[in-house]
Order: structure tokens, then C-alpha cells, then sequence
């Protein structure tokens, strides 16, 4: 089972915020960010230094293949992904942003290192984009399916119901089953902080 990292956060509707964050990050990735790369360096190798555009281009034989983008979209869409030298896979729709990454999430889960890394990150990004609202999930929820076929933040929240809804705790996002085999459902709330 491949299921890895994502959270989706809600974010500000002013244009301005959002671009802003976005030329920021096309600059450099923030301290948190670049402080998860040398925990990635042994799975994901040395790669681009700058944030880059890429999209999917239909046209080809095989089309869920990256390719880069010359420019930065005018108003990004669910196709254009804004993906960070520390492998953060960004993707905007009008009020919410979409961050996957490479990590599995079971190693999210149970790992407090990359807890450590992982959260900081995902804190500085919700900063970034005065963010209201944000959860982490496993990146086959239907929460981001609903995203991914246009709905805005609340919309795709309520696609997660039943198995699918929200956890108190984020060991409570893993199912284990008689079998061994694993699976996670539901969300975590990351945003804003809880006081401990």
C-alpha cells in the first residue's frame, strides 16, 4: 500500500495573500520547509534547488505525466502543481490549497521525527496563506477526490463522512485489520493549533 501525505487547507480569498505566498515560494521554500529536505535527502535524492510549475499534459500517450510549465498560471487549477525542491506538491483552487508530498503516510503516522518535520511545515505553509482551516489525510480520501473534481474547502470536508470523518488524534487516523493489512481513514484537524 502506497497511500502518502496530503493536507488540505483553506485559505485566504484574497488574491493578493495567495500570490504573494506563491512568489514566495517560487523565491525560496521557507525554514521549515528546507528544514524537512535533509530528512528526505535518502528517499528522494538531491533535485532542483527552486520551486517549479509542472502540469499534466493530455496530449501525450501517457497523460498523468509531468511535465514543466514555461510560466506560472495567470489562476492556478487543479492540473498546474507548484512542487518544492523538498518535494511538497502544491495545488490551488479558489479558496483552498491542496499539499501532497512523498512521504508514506503510515511513516507520518507513527514516526515522531517526521512529525516534527512534517507538521512545522505544514504550520509554515497555513501562515503562508492565512490559512482558516486546515486537516491532514491519507491522499486517496474522498475528501481530495471532491477537491480534485472542483469543489472548494467545506464542500470537499463533507465528503468525508462515515469511516472518512474527522480523528481526535493522529495514531487514530490508522486502521489495522486481523490480516496485518492497514489502512487510514478520516482527517486530523492541524489548523489552527490546538492548545496543548
Amino acid at each position: 500500500m502506497a497511500l502518502r501525505f496530503a493536507a488540505l487547507m483553506q485559505i485566504s480569498s484574497n488574491a493578493d495573500v495567495v500570490s504573494t505566498g506563491i512568489r514566495e515560494l517560487e523565491k525560496a521554500s521557507p525554514k521549515e520547509l528546507r528544514d524537512c529536505d535533509p530528512a528526505w535527502v535518502k528517499h528522494f535524492g538531491q533535485g532542483e534547488r527552486l520551486a517549479r510549475w509542472m502540469c499534466y499534459d493530455r496530449s501525450r500517450a501517457y497523460p498523468d505525466q509531468f511535465v514543466p510549465m514555461d510560466h506560472a498560471p495567470k489562476v492556478p487549477s487543479p492540473d498546474d502543481h507548484l512542487i518544492t525542491p523538498e518535494g511538497f506538491d502544491l495545488v490551488f483552487s479558489s479558496d483552498s490549497v491542496c499539499v501532497r508530498h512523498l512521504m508514506l503516510f503510515v511513516d507520518f503516522i507513527f514516526d515522531l521525527d517526521d512529525q516534527a518535520y512534517m507538521l512545522p511545515a505544514c504550520y509554515s505553509l497555513a501562515r503562508m496563506f492565512n490559512a482558516q482551516a486546515g486537516v491532514i489525510l491519507g491522499d486517496e480520501s474522498p475528501i481530495l477526490e471532491a477537491f480534485f473534481e472542483g469543489a472548494d474547502y467545506e464542500p470537499a470536508l463533507r465528503a468525508g463522512t462515515g469511516k472518512y470523518s474527522e480523528v481526535a488524534t493522529i495514531p487514530d487516523l490508522y486502521v489495522e485489520y486481523a490480516d496485518g493489512s492497514w489502512y487510514s481513514f478520516g482527517y486530523w484537524r492541524f489548523w489552527p493549533p490546538r492548545e496543548s
